[in-house]
């Protein structure tokens, strides 16, 4: 049974797939790695498998579910996260593949190449925190990464430097604006 129900995949056997193969051989539920849905709709999914066992421990069958990541109402309204003015919010599973973006496109394509970005890479082997270095544009701009403890996906923030320098730069004039209004006030 499934829904929604599809009469083209009764019958088709979907052992090949990982996360199946893995709740079988387990007897445990399992959380899929994401991957882009054969749905044509662009959405990248996690399935979620669990067993089904017989009194004697027999596998008698599976129950799946698919959560789509990128539907506004789960993840995909963090890729509508704006930092600043053109700052934005990335998401990148442990192994390089980027599923949360602001530029849908980008979710198609392969993006991560070894030792193209350093940075990244350290954040790949569990750097956290906030560095300044250059977007996927090249702009620089100072970048925030955080890995999600139970998924190893990694969560990036990227704000560029010339809107970060644009506010301390509106700081600072104030500041010396206002320094020299005292100054001229004493002056008097």
């Amino acid at each position: 049974a499934e829904r929604p129900y599809r009469p083209d995949r009764i019958g088709q056997d979907a052992t090949w797939r990982p996360y199946i193969r893995q709740t079988i051989a387990t007897r445990r539920p399992v959380i899929s790695a994401p991957f882009k849905t054969n749905a044509g709709d662009g959405n990248f999914v996690v399935v979620l498998t669990m067993p089904i066992l017989a009194h004697d421990g027999k596998l008698v069958g599976l129950l799946t579910g698919s959560l789509g990541l990128t539907r506004p109402e789960m993840l995909g309204s963090v890729a509508n996260t704006r930092i600043g003015q053109s700052g934005y919010v990335s998401i990148v599973t442990a192994d390089g593949k980027l599923i949360i973006d602001p530029d849908a496109r980008r979710l198609s394509k392969p993006q991560y190449v070894p030792g193209t970005n350093a940075l990244f890479d350290r954040a790949l082997q569990g750097y956290e925190g906030t560095e300044a270095g250059i977007d996927e544009s090249g702009r620089p701009a100072f970048i925030s990464y955080h890995r999600i403890k139970t998924s190893g996906w990694i969560v990036s923030a990227i704000y560029p430097k010339e809107e970060a320098y644009e506010y301390i730069g509106k700081l600072v004039r104030n500041f010396l604006l206002a320094l020299a209004a005292a100054a001229l006030g004493i002056l008097f």
